[in-house]
Formats: structure tokens, sequence, C-alpha cells
């Protein structure tokens, strides 16, 4: 798994030994912005996705989220979060 580091005590990684539901999709890129070209959706409705390892006592997690509006279905309506 690739591991990004800022500085020598934060580690990035991607979330992909996390989640084990929803469908990727890979878009046209009309971006030159990687990281954009994979939408992840979840067909039967299921949000919450994400399962974090809980056995490490002293382990912190700090999430970091981006969110792209594509208008992928053309209802242009972007997705409000609460």
């Amino acid at each position: 798994m690739p591991i990004k580091t800022n500085d020598d005590i934060t580690k990035w990684r991607t979330d992909q030994e996390f989640i084990n539901v929803g469908k990727n999709f890979l878009l046209t890129p009309n971006q030159n912005i990687n990281t954009m070209n994979i939408l992840r959706f979840s067909p039967d409705g299921n949000k919450k996705c994400y399962k974090l390892p809980l056995s490490c006592a002293v382990c912190k997690f700090l999430f970091q989220a981006r969110f792209f509006y594509g208008n992928y279905g053309g209802l242009s309506k972007p997705p409000s979060f609460r």
C-alpha cells in the first residue's frame, strides 16, 4: 500500500484496506487530477462502509476527504453533507 509522508510523524494511506463495500468506476478523465478520475459509490445505499482496526491502543486516525461533484447523473443537484 502506498504511504505518503509529509513530515516525520504523519503517514497518509489510501483507504483501500479499510473499505470492502461500494463500487469503483473509472471516469473519462476531464481533469488533470488523477485522484479525481475514480468515482466510488454505494448502489445499495450503504454509507457506513469504513471499518477501522481497533486493535491499536495508541493509534490515532486523521481523515482527509475530497469531494468533487461532476453531475454524473445529469440532475445538477450536488450532494449535501450533514
